[in-house]
């Protein structure tokens, strides 16, 4: 996903894919039949910060010193 410039965030409360170029929506998890509950059993808890002035929005940290520098 990285390499087509998108990335995983949420936005208004629901999980998606996002455009990193221009920062918007793509669609939910949902339209490729995907839910959280299945992401988290595979892969983890999501680690996400929360960005402040956008209600219900967070990013996806890629890796832990990302908290660093945010």
């Amino acid at each position: 996903m990285q390499a087509r410039e998108y990335s995983l965030a949420f936005r208004g409360g629901t999980f998606s894919i996002i455009d990193d170029r221009n920062g918007k929506r793509l669609c939910g998890l949902r339209f490729l039949g995907l839910n959280l509950q299945e992401l988290v059993a595979r892969m983890g808890r999501p680690k996400v910060i929360v960005r402040s002035g956008r209600k219900l929005d967070g990013e996806l940290m890629r890796d832990p010193a990302e908290l660093l520098r945010n």
